[in-house]
């Protein structure tokens, strides 16, 4: 429980911040310095059954990185069962630990030390909570939705209204001027993989490329060629259909969908490719626009 003291080189700016703060509590390592993680879950693996458990683990950073995550060394001190999300009632199932952990910040408690042979009073406390961000939002009060939803920034917002939802465009202005991360591109592979396959076939529901979007384009000044374009009455050209509903439209038995839409493209695929090689025909590929509007966006 001494090795944070013993050992450690690398104590983070927050430890040593708590250290200068409570000089007391830093003077004895054998103190304990927890982690609260928390964090809910569907015991059933089933999202059509509505059920929530959220356990409380506390974790002992006193402990060697390589064990104080480890689950022999974590213990969960709540499990919290319930038909739904528990949301901020959260309060009332955690009282009785943060009691406890009072109990043992105040007073702490009467402890053996077997490496010593001595008994001395054991104190604990909570550095930091661990878990998402709508779980922050449960623990904290904060609201993590609407305008304000970033407590880092405050007042000092960045988001922005869109046509569907907010936008909040300004996460990198808290990085150093020349940090890497402000000339590459945020990545999440599922994420962005289920939305370039849904945008691609334009699934309902996971398509990205909506009339909103392109509006929302046009209102931030950015990405003109994506920009939907006006008629003369004022009203926007409606977008293509994407692949999804172009394989809808091939249905013409519904008793065998999948037979209509193989041969339907399978036509369509060697047509389009016979028009390629073919020269003084209207095609695809030559056509003009249908509306003209003299290239303007």
């Amino acid at each position: 429980m001494t090795w944070h003291k013993d050992k450690r080189v690398d104590d983070r700016q927050e430890w040593k911040d708590f250290d200068e703060r409570f000089p007391d509590f830093a003077a004895d390592p054998r103190n304990v310095r927890l982690g609260m993680a928390i964090d809910g879950f569907n015991p059933f693996g089933n999202m059509s059954t509505s059920y929530s458990m959220w356990p409380v683990f506390m974790v002992p950073y006193n402990l060697p990185q390589w064990k104080c995550m480890k689950e022999a060394f974590c213990f969960m001190s709540l499990l919290i069962p319930g038909p739904s999300a528990i949301g901020r009632d959260i309060d009332i199932y955690l009282r009785p630990l943060i009691d406890e952990l009072k109990e043992w910040w105040e007073n702490g408690m009467q402890t053996y030390d077997s490496s010593r042979g001595q008994t001395f009073t054991m104190r604990a406390c909570v550095l930091w909570t661990t878990n998402d961000f709508p779980t922050y939002g449960i623990m904290s009060g904060w609201s993590t939705k609407g305008y304000l939803a970033c407590p880092i920034c405050n007042w000092d917002i960045s988001s922005v209204g869109l046509r569907s939802k907010i936008g909040y465009l300004g996460a990198r202005r808290y990085l150093p001027e020349h940090h890497v991360w402000r000339r590459s591109k945020l990545y999440n592979g599922k994420n962005i993989c289920d939305n370039l396959v849904g945008t691609i076939m334009g699934t309902d529901g996971k398509n990205k490329d909506t009339e909103k979007a392109r509006k929302d384009l046009e209102d931030q000044g950015i990405r003109k060629e994506l920009h939907l374009k006006r008629h003369a009455n004022g009203s926007f050209e409606k977008l293509r259909a994407k692949l999804l509903g172009v394989l809808k439209r091939f249905v013409a038995n519904k008793a065998r969908p999948e037979g209509s839409i193989v041969a339907a493209y399978i036509s369509e695929e060697c047509t389009t490719f016979c028009s390629m090689y073919l020269d003084g025909i209207d095609t695809v590929f030559n056509r003009g626009e249908r509306n003209d509007d003299g290239n303007s966006i």
